[in-house]
């Protein structure tokens, strides 16, 4: 059971946090199957719609840049909505604009000269709409858990859409051959009300600042206006304040999106490049996907036992090894691609959630996040970019090699330089276990040998001497002086924060 406590008199004061992943089927992941069924039921209709009403691969391009720029810059206004009236309102907003789109799509039949600028609306609408639901879930989700439980969500998320991406196109295929495509965009209307009455039922008033105990130690404070209390930061000065952490974050999740999109792209070029069916391609990335649903769970141990970083590491090289085997040219490489892609997708699921729930401050989330995914989306696009530019340059063989390349920087990258982002408000005997990565690249060793999981706890004194922690959870006894006293005091008192168990009540 969640527990919630009244802050003040307006509904998003409430302070809500989930203790397990039973107590976020409702809140958390029923939105999220829904949500995912209405963006994929049209994942194969609205392509075969463009082609059957007479436009051109060109025009197909066009429309995936036009979803592309919506995803990606759908970000900022939802920062800017979710700092205003929290995550829950933000989520009616994905829905609405989800019944949009499916609105513009459906008067394709009946515009005439107006079927383009339609569809336009339809792919810009459909992006936004999705980018601003993940980014109202991601923020739900970083305000209301705490250490490996955010983890867990993160990978459980990702698992619940990817069984919404595997059969909500079955479905739509169906409804489209039997009826019509226009059938398919109202039934993408109804899934866009059933979201926002899940959302209505079961999702809580929360602030997008709300923090469970403690600020992230890996993210600076924002800045206290004059009067002492806490202002979110706006987008530039969010930039201004956190770009070196910004900077090294939105470069390894942007990696991860990068190969998220070749490897799909890859799927289609490699079949074309071998003259193969459809349904031979279709059988293929089947198994892939298949793969990368089984693993889900599996994500969420990773990211907790081994950290973040050290998952993300094991991505990129599970994909460059995948990428050099595929371009050996044999049958057998492209089924090898399909298996090695598909666990490493698999094993990164809820990856990126997880990592900016986590790395996000409490007291700008909304701002940060909006800024952090803007610039993360961009290794999509820039996938595409590479693979046509390189193909067509030299060939699709030199594209794989180059894309291994730059998958084993970004793992290079992603365990010597990313900073783990601390698992929050976790008890610090359980955070100074945390990622064996981090610990042996000295992700999270400040310079004073303390460790940045746990800021609030910097020594102990026994006598003369003191008691730092120790790199495996543990403290180290300096050699005590003959005669000195055994009593711990320490030199800086805090109040550690209280884990309650399910159905405990906080009333802060």
């Amino acid at each position: 059971m969640a527990s919630t406590a009244e802050a003040d008199d307006r509904p998003e004061s409430q302070v809500v946090e989930y203790h397990s992943l039973r107590e976020l089927a409702f809140p958390l992941y029923l939105p999220t199957l829904l949500a995912h069924a209405t963006r994929s039921v049209t994942l194969t209709v609205l392509p075969l719609h463009i082609f059957a009403t007479g436009f051109s691969y060109d025009d197909v391009g066009l429309l995936s840049t036009i979803y592309g720029l919506g995803a990606a810059f759908g970000n900022i206004p939802a920062g800017a909505w979710a700092t205003l009236h929290g995550p829950r309102s933000t989520l009616f907003v994905s829905c609405w604009l989800f019944g949009l789109s499916a609105a513009s799509a459906s008067l394709v039949g009946v515009s005439g000269k107006l079927r383009f600028p339609c569809f336009c609306f339809a792919f810009l609408l459909l992006g936004i709409a999705e980018t601003v639901g993940i980014f109202a879930r991601q923020l739900f989700m970083g305000s209301t858990t705490r250490g490996a439980l955010t983890d867990h969500a993160s990978s459980t998320q990702g698992g619940v859409a990817r069984i919404a991406t595997t059969f909500a196109p079955l479905i739509g295929g169906v409804v489209a051959e039997t009826w019509s495509p226009t059938a398919v965009y109202k039934l993408q209307g109804v899934f866009a009300v059933l979201c926002a009455a899940s959302t209505y039922a079961y999702v809580p008033h929360i602030s997008s600042t709300q923090d469970l105990g403690k600020p992230n130690a890996k993210v600076k404070e924002c800045r206290p206006n004059q009067q002492g209390s806490a202002m979110p930061l706006s987008f530039v000065g969010v930039m201004r304040e956190h770009w070196p952490l910004l900077a090294k974050a939105v470069f390894f999740v942007s990696g991860i999106f990068f190969f998220r999109r070749a490897r799909e792209l890859l799927f289609s070029l490699e079949g074309h490049a071998r003259d193969m069916s459809q349904a031979e391609v279709g059988r293929i990335v089947a198994l892939s996907f298949l793969i990368d649903l089984a693993l889900f769970p599996v994500a969420g141990i990773m990211m907790s036992t081994l950290g973040k970083t050290c998952t993300g590491g094991v991505f990129f090289l599970l994909m460059a090894v995948s990428l050099v085997v595929l371009s050996s040219g044999s049958s057998a490489g492209f089924w090898a691609f399909a298996l090695l892609a598909g666990i490493s997708n698999g094993i990164s699921s809820g990856l990126t959630l997880s990592f900016g729930a986590q790395l996000a401050p409490a007291s700008c989330r909304s701002n940060f996040l909006a800024v952090f995914r803007t610039l993360a989306r961009a290794g999509d696009p820039l996938a595409s970019e590479l693979l046509g530019v390189v193909t067509n340059a030299g060939s699709l063989r030199l594209a794989e090699l180059l894309v291994a390349i730059i998958a084993v920087l970004n793992a290079c990258w992603a365990l010597a330089c990313v900073p783990e982002p601390q698992q929050q408000h976790a008890l610090p005997k359980a955070s100074l276990r945390h990622s064996w990565c981090a610990r042996r690249f000295g992700a999270l060793v400040g310079p004073d040998k303390s460790y940045a999981a746990v800021p609030e706890i910097s020594s102990c004194t026994v006598g003369k001497s003191v008691v730092e922690p120790d790199l495996q959870g543990d403290v180290e006894l300096a050699a005590e002086e003959p005669g000195t006293s055994t009593d711990l005091s320490l030199e800086r008192r805090t109040q550690l924060p209280h884990v309650p168990s399910e159905g405990h009540v906080r009333t802060s």
